[in-house]
Parts: C-alpha cells; structure tokens; sequence
C-alpha cells in the first residue's frame, strides 16, 4: 500500500494511505469498535523501532544526526512511500512471542516492507554524502 500523507502529532504519527487498513476506532456514539479505514497511527518510538532496521539509510540519517527524526522528517521520508504490514488485534492480557503483556485492546502493526519514492532516495543519497 501507498502512503499518501503523513500527520505528526506529539508522541505518533498517522498515515493516510491508499487502501483501507484494520483500525480500532470510535463510532459515532463513542464506542469503540473494529473497522477499516485509509488512516492509521504509530508512536515514534514504534514506527522507529521498525523502519531503521528496513532501511539502513534512514537509520544513518538519525546516527548523524544525533537525535530523533522529528515528525517533519518523518513526513520527507514516508510520503509517497510503499509499504507492506501485518495488523494483529490485541486484547488485555494476551501475550506477545517475547512475553509482553498487552494492556489495551487494539492493533499492534509490523511495517513487513518499505520501498521510500524514488524521490526521497535520491534526496537521502545527496544528504549522507553519496
């Protein structure tokens, strides 16, 4: 799937992309409810965990820089970018494959593939030096 825009927010991130993903939402009256829809969110901490080891320039950018992407150059990275992802829907109580105990009810999502745009490849490769 294709990302289309990215929204930083204080601690996630929300990506508007072009299929409909599984997403644990409000409905109108304010439950919540299992659904589908074009946008979902990640934390940082998260969405970091997973994209550094899928693409190493993305990681060489952060150990150059020294800190943290901002959310701003998570929008320069991630727009326009393909990726592929397992949604697992979670409950309080159940157990990851390394013993975590979940908390909250909903989606734990794995980024399984991510192709940046051509674009952004070559905007990466004149920052690291290349």
């Amino acid at each position: 799937m294709k990302i289309i825009s990215v929204t930083p927010f204080d601690d996630s991130i929300q990506f508007i992309v072009d299929s409909n993903v599984p997403v644990y939402k409000a409905d109108a009256d304010g439950a919540m409810q299992q659904t589908e829809d074009n946008a979902f969110s990640m934390s940082y901490k998260d969405l970091a965990r997973q994209v550094y080891p899928l693409n190493a320039d993305i990681a060489e950018l952060r150990a150059l820089r020294g800190q943290h992407l901002s959310g701003e150059d998570w929008i320069k990275l991630l727009t326009g970018a393909t990726i592929s992802m397992d949604s697992v829907f979670v409950t309080p109580d159940d157990k990851s494959e390394d013993g975590y105990e979940y908390k909250n009810k909903g989606y734990i999502r794995t980024i399984k593939k991510l192709a940046l745009d051509e674009r952004v490849v070559a905007r990466l490769d004149r920052a690291l030096g290349f």
